[in-house]
């Protein structure tokens, strides 16, 4: 067999590993799919001034941490079969955060940060859109965030 030949089959055996992983759910491109997955739910709840640097950010965040808990053996599975659950959790609490319900208000976040527990969605929030999220502007606008 000659060099091209090599080569072919080299090219076909990375192919066939990458295409097998692809099947079984680990090499999908798990941000991607969950930042799609956050636009579509926090559109879904009338959320639609969250940007789009910030929508990344989170899933970013999520997939982060889903990863963390598939390493650690507090979840099974590959990561993106667990991000729609994780997807809801993440829509919730920034609409909790929008709205300044219970323990998301700009109160009970001040008292995480003086704890040195913020909630990591606000920071999220807090980092990519400070005119709405920061809380100062959380205090001021209450309940009139996108």
């Amino acid at each position: 067999m000659g060099l091209m030949g090599w080569v072919g089959l080299v090219a076909g055996l990375i192919a066939l590993a990458y295409i097998s992983a692809i099947v079984a759910g680990g090499l999908l491109p798990s941000r991607s799919v969950a930042a799609t997955m956050i636009r579509n739910e926090l559109h879904r709840q009338q959320l639609t001034g969250i940007s789009e640097p910030c929508i990344a950010e989170l899933a970013k965040q999520m997939v982060n941490f889903i990863e963390f808990q598939v390493r650690f053996g507090l979840k099974k599975g590959p990561v993106n079969s667990l991000i729609e659950d994780e997807v809801k959790v993440v829509c919730l609490r920034v609409s909790c955060i929008v709205m300044g319900d219970d323990d998301y208000s700009a109160e009970m976040i001040r008292k995480g940060i003086a704890k040195g527990t913020p909630e990591l969605v606000w920071q999220v929030l807090a980092k990519q859109q400070p005119e709405f999220f920061s809380l100062e502007n959380l205090e001021k606008h209450k309940r009139s965030i996108p």
